[in-house]
């Protein structure tokens, strides 16, 4: 039976929390459906590299999905199988740590592999207003 999705902060979209395996064959379904990117953050335990993965949510517009990696670790291992493009904000930190759930014996090539499906908006913001808050600009 499929977890009851909940609303979203914007009109329209909807979260689904992966907590059963209905929930979980539904995001591998909506994952291996044909779209132009997969927007990819993680949660973790602290801001150091070392941090414990607590979450990792995928999504678009519209949808997303929020799941343990470590109770349903088939839904990270499908999103490196789908070769869809990603998009991460701060994709080093997220990247490194959804490389070592992947394959922790070959992180540096597992980073390597996923950073060239990567668009990262924290470099693409730093680009447009290279300026902090404190010097007048919009800040990251």
């Amino acid at each position: 039976m499929r977890t009851a999705p909940l609303s979203g902060p914007i009109d329209g979209a909807t979260i689904h929390p992966v907590r059963t395996t209905a929930d979980a064959e539904a995001a591998i379904g909506w994952l291996t459906e044909s779209r132009p990117f997969v927007a990819l953050d993680t949660e973790t335990t602290g801001v150091a590299f070392d941090s414990k993965v607590r979450l990792v949510q995928y999504g678009c517009c519209r949808d997303s999905w929020v799941f343990d990696p470590h109770q349903w670790p088939a839904l990270l291992e499908m999103l490196d199988f789908v070769e869809v493009p990603l998009v991460c904000h701060n994709a080093s930190f997220d990247l490194l740590h959804v490389a070592s759930l992947l394959d922790p014996t070959n992180v540096v090539d597992k980073v390597t592999d996923l950073m060239g499906r990567v668009t990262d908006t924290s470099v693409l913001a730093h680009l447009v207003d290279p300026r902090d808050k404190r010097d007048g600009g919009t800040g990251h």
